[in-house]
Parts: structure tokens; sequence; C-alpha cells
């Protein structure tokens, strides 16, 4: 088995920050440019050592956890499911799954493929209205049953790898949205259909693990950023991260990107909430949103005016009332 412990201790934002320094210092002309650099790599190389001791100061009183990871496609989702022990320091077992739409392709060493079909007693016509032609309620029909059957085989194999684990806490992790200014119709009805089968996985797992279950809702240059350092990273980079850092090489056969891109970015998904989990300090101090900060700050201030504008209209209508008795 793989030990997570291990994972955390070979963090991958510490090594790529480690080795983008290492190989720019060739290129830093002043003494004070190399000097900042050394420190910068002293301070990770602490880091990294301090997460070896990570196993002493872990939660005891959570001593179970299920990690999922899903990389939700309408054409081929990728699921990573890591069940860790906190009080050992071990993963218990490790899968990848991935679900594809009629095809499953060749066998990938340590990647269980599953497919999904149409349903042959509901079509698309079926659910039409009776002499209607309306191109854009036919579009969005078909989209439906296709959703409907995504979730229903996606949550059938998650529960079938649940079943019978005991764990205290489910932490699921999935990557969110980002909708370009400019979308075309078609774009436009991927992404509704997406929305629709996140929010109905969101339902049924909150539904069902109310009291456990924790949402790690991730954005893709987030996401790309705390697996492999850079935010504009590209399929390759993260297949090279997951088999150099990860030894991902050990787990499935990483030969094809097109084969295994999916599970990857459902396995990075979970390094990205154990990072969140593990190390909150550190990812608030290298990773927070800016422009999140930013915004919150702007939020309360608009509150602060609100409130005040608000307490303003209590004391004149009080006001009004003395003067009015």
């Amino acid at each position: 088995m793989v030990l997570l412990i291990k994972v955390l201790e070979k963090n991958v934002l510490v090594q790529q920050k480690f080795n983008k320094y290492h190989y720019t210092m060739s290129s830093l002309k002043s003494p004070f440019q190399q000097s900042k650099s050394l420190q910068k790599i002293n301070e990770l190389l602490s880091f990294q050592q301090q997460s070896i001791q990570l196993h002493q100061s872990l939660n005891k009183s959570i001593n179970k956890l299920m990690f999922i990871g899903l990389d939700i496609s309408l054409n081929s989702t990728g699921i990573n499911m890591i069940y860790f022990d906190n009080y050992s320091g071990t993963t218990e077992y490790m899968i990848f799954d991935v679900l594809k739409f009629k095809r499953t392709g060749n066998h990938v060493r340590g990647i269980t493929k599953h497919k999904y079909l149409l349903p042959h007693n509901v079509t698309t016509d079926t659910m039409t209205i009776d002499n209607i032609s309306d191109d854009y309620m036919y579009i969005q029909n078909k989209y439906s049953i296709r959703v409907i059957m995504i979730y229903k085989k996606l949550i059938d194999i998650i529960d079938q790898n649940l079943f019978d684990v005991n764990f205290d806490k489910l932490i699921l992790s999935i990557e969110g949205f980002i909708t370009p200014s400019i979308i075309s119709n078609a774009q436009f009805t991927h992404t509704t259909s997406m929305m629709m089968l996140q929010g109905m996985i969101r339902n049924y797992y909150i539904q069902k693990y109310k009291h456990q279950i924790k949402l790690n809702i991730v954005s893709p240059s987030s996401l790309k950023k705390t697996f492999t350092g850079n935010g504009q990273a590209t399929k390759v980079d993260m297949n090279y991260t997951f088999k150099t850092v990860y030894d991902g090489h050990q787990l499935i056969d990483c030969n094809s990107i097109h084969q295994t891109n999916d599970v990857i970015d459902a396995f990075a998904l979970n390094v990205n909430a154990m990072m969140k989990y593990y190390h909150k300090d550190f990812y608030n101090d290298n990773f927070k949103s800016k422009k999140l900060s930013k915004k919150k700050k702007t939020v309360n201030k608009k509150k602060r005016k609100k409130i005040k504008s608000l307490s303003d209209e209590k004391i004149d209508f009080e006001q009004f009332l003395i003067n009015v008795s």
C-alpha cells in the first residue's frame, strides 16, 4: 500500500518550488538575488522536514478518512478514492476508476474502467411533447437523459467501493467551472448539463453523509497550481508530476496520457484536499486567492455601510415617532 505520509512528505509544491529556484540559480545575476533564492530553498526544505513528523500531530479523534476526487465529464469521468488511517499513517487502499460513454477502450494497468449507455425504454422522442418541433427542447431532453444515466452509474461505482467501509469523515473534491465570457450554444448546453450533474452528486452525498462530509470545490487553475506549481499546467505536466513526484508509475500505467488524464486529475483533487486538511497554514500562505480576499474586504465594507445606513434609518424612524407623539 502507498503511504499517504510519503505523499505528503513529497509535497509537489515543495518539490516544484525547490526545482524552480534550483534551476534558476545559474540565471540570477546579482549575489543578492542568489542569497534570496538560497534562503527560499532553506525555508522549503525546513517545511519538508516538518512534514516528516506529520503523523505525530494528526487529529486522533478523526481516525479514518475517505478522500474522493471526481473529475466529472459527460464523456469520461475520472474517480480516485483514498482510504486513509490517521492513527497508523497509512493508506488502507487507493483505487482509480474511469466512467466512459459507450466504449471503455484498451485495458490500462491499475485503472478499472466502466461504461454507461443511454436507455432503450426512455428516449428523447418519448420525453418530447408529441408533434412539437423544438430543437432546443429536444437537445435539453437529450442531455437530461444522459446526465441521469451518468449520475446513476457514478453513484453505483462509488457506493460499491464505500460498501462496508467505516470512516469518520468523507472529503469530496470536485473541480468547479469557469464559464468563458463568450460562449456558444453547444458550450452553454454542456456547461448547464455539467452543473446539473454536479448538483445531483453533491445533493446525494450531502444528504447521505450530512454529518461526515466536507466539500472541496477547486477551480481548474488552483488545482493545477497546487499539484504542479503552475496554474497553467498542461495534461503532460500533470502526468509528469504524477509519475515523478508521486511515483504514479507504481500505481497505474502512465504511458498513455489520453487514457490516464482523467484519473490523474481526480488524484490531484485529493492531493489538493489533503494539503488543505493537513497543511492549512501552508495552503493559506501560498495559495489563498488574493482576489477572493479583496472581494471579502469589499463585501465587508458594503455590509458595514449597509448596517450604518440601517441604524441611521432606525434613529430617524424613532425620531419620527417622537415627533408624532
